[in-house]
């Protein structure tokens, strides 16, 4: 079950709603240098970076956005201010539509995960609103005489092409590497854990041959576009495109894709105003468009089918060596379940047959206590297994809980235990702050532990047993510690306490079970257990949640 302050969004600054104003006007400059015509660029840049703080800030940035194409209107020779307003609404609605259908409707994730969420984004969140914003842009332009009739077709097929390039040119690489940054920083309404890509492509720059491969085709591409005309040798900045999404995956793959994109168009757009026009009135041009811009398409998605499919066999990988090591702990499980649970039995056995010839009260007494002891060893076991049995299976539950009620419950069914009423017992530490999470599984981490400091009990030079429980929640984390004085862990055995039937000293007459149960049932609600521990001295084990939260 999913976090519940998960569900909830994430607080963003007070600037959220004043920063995309400046920042999409700085977008607006520089795509006035690959002004078109009245009202048209061949790139407009101010529509990827109002879509990327739309997926990250949501609706608020529409009053910016829509104040920018506002004032700026002007700057693109639309000179009736009376009209401003609605030539200023297409590119908002684009975005809004944008949003809807891929972020609210299609509940999809901006930084792309996978092929499929790859696939909602191009269809729901691009191409489908780019075509209603496109009509919606030129039919306003047709409809008040700002461009002619003969224009109109040709107008929305490049300048929609134009467009599509630089919203996916931007938006792709800069939603897929920078949202797992803004939303560690919470500067997004994003609540999931998103991993670093910048992280995990800066692990393959790691390799010599990897950067001199990348270098290679980085400077091949630079040197076609200084050698080569685009329009005859167009095709090879896509074979490029695609030899670098098969050969290092979906980020690198789109970064190249935006490096080419710089190359051949928005560079020739920016120093050359004839490649604009160009752009526009050579139906040549428009068929190149076309093609080199469905080529960074497949080669993008070819990138994001490499990286799924990398993905996928490292996890399969990683199963098969689970699965081969579940395997081996389910041989060792099997064997000593059968020698734990036989040798009590055993034992049972033994005595009562030896009790049918004794004669003598008191001996049959001790036969009977020995015969308790073992039943109540193996019904430890038995619980122990069943513990087991409910961390691996049962779904996790997570509850609001005291930490101090169900502390005391446990130690409340430990009073009957050996030398339990000699410890002293400290809650005094334990926070009020309650924790959200699963009590079955928190319930068997802290009984494992409390029972320990109970049976390994020291009482020499004077010193009185005592357990101390505490807590503390602080960012991120939920801390327990389980203090005891005890006789401690010798530093040889300590790495091997976690271990499936592990028994530390000559004292450990149980299945040695309960710790490694502990450090699986900690896993499994996003916790660890660690140990610090002073042989003769005492032993703190602590717990640490990290996904600890209290439901609102």
């Amino acid at each position: 079950m999913p976090n519940v302050l998960d569900q909830l969004p994430n607080k963003l600054p007070w600037w959220t709603w004043v920063i995309p104003l400046p920042i999409i006007h700085v977008g607006t400059q520089i795509s006035i240098w690959s002004h078109v015509t009245t009202g048209s660029s061949l790139f407009y840049f101010p529509v990827p970076i109002a879509l990327i703080l739309m997926y990250w800030w949501g609706p608020r940035v529409l009053a910016g956005f829509y104040l920018n194409a506002l004032l700026s209107a002007h700057l693109w020779g639309l000179e009736n201010f009376l009209y401003h307003p609605v030539y200023a609404m297409p590119e908002v609605v684009f975005v809004f539509l944008s949003w809807l259908f891929f972020i609210h409707l299609a509940k999809g994730k901006c930084w792309l995960p996978n092929i499929r969420q790859l696939g909602y984004f191009l269809i729901l969140g691009l191409v489908v609103p780019l075509i209603i914003y496109k009509f919606m842009l030129e039919g306003i332009f047709l409809y008040f005489d700002e461009i002619s009739i003969d224009n109109f077709w040709s107008l929305l097929l490049a300048t929609g092409l134009g467009d599509f390039i630089s919203i996916f040119g931007l938006s792709i690489p800069v939603l897929y590497l920078a949202s797992g940054i803004m939303t560690q920083k919470g500067l997004t309404n994003i609540n999931a854990r998103i991993p670093f890509r910048v992280n995990r492509l800066g692990t393959k720059l790691k390799s010599t041959r990897y950067i001199l491969e990348i270098l290679l085709c980085l400077l091949l591409a630079f040197a076609i576009s200084q050698t080569l005309n685009f329009v005859d040798y167009w095709f090879l900045y896509g074979i490029l495109s695609m030899y670098f999404a098969i050969r290092f995956g979906f980020g690198f793959a789109i970064i190249f894709n935006s490096f080419i994109l710089l190359l051949t168009y928005v560079l020739p757009a920016l120093l050359h105003p004839s490649f604009t026009r160009a752009m526009i009135v050579d139906n040549q041009m428009v068929k190149i468009q076309i093609g080199s811009g469905l080529l960074y398409v497949f080669s993008t998605v070819t990138g994001r089918v490499m990286s799924d499919s990398g993905a996928l066999e490292k996890r399969l990988s990683q199963q098969n060596k689970e699965l081969e090591q579940a395997n081996k702990e389910l041989d060792r499980f099997v064997y000593s379940v059968s020698h734990d649970l036989s040798a009590p039995l055993r034992s049972i056995l033994g005595l009562v047959n030896i009790s049918r010839f004794e004669e003598s009260i008191e001996q049959l007494r001790f036969y009977i206590n020995n015969i308790e002891s073992s039943v109540h060893k193996l019904d430890n076991f038995i619980n122990e297994i069943l513990d087991y049995s409910r961390n691996e299976r049962q779904e996790i539950l997570r509850e609001n809980l005291n930490l101090d009620e169900l502390c005391r419950e446990i130690l409340d069914n430990l009073k009957f235990q050996e030398n339990f009423s000699s410890i002293g017992v400290d809650l005094s530490g334990i926070g009020k702050d309650p924790i959200y999470t699963d009590k079955m599984r928190l319930k068997i981490i802290l009984n494992n532990l409390l029972s320990n400091a109970v049976k390994f009990q020291s009482e020499g030079h004077g010193r009185v047993p005592f357990i101390r429980v505490k807590s503390e929640k602080t960012a991120g984390k939920f801390m327990i510690e389980v203090e005891d004085n005890g006789e401690g862990i010798k530093p040889e055995v300590k790495d091997r306490i976690f271990g499936m039937f592990f028994r530390g000293t000559q004292r450990s007459n149980g299945s040695g079970l309960g710790l490694y149960i502990a450090k699986e049932a900690a896993e499994k609600i996003d916790g660890t257990i660690s140990v610090a521990s002073a042989y003769g001295i005492g032993t703190v084990f602590r717990l640490d949640l990290r996904c600890e939260s209290t439901q609102l």
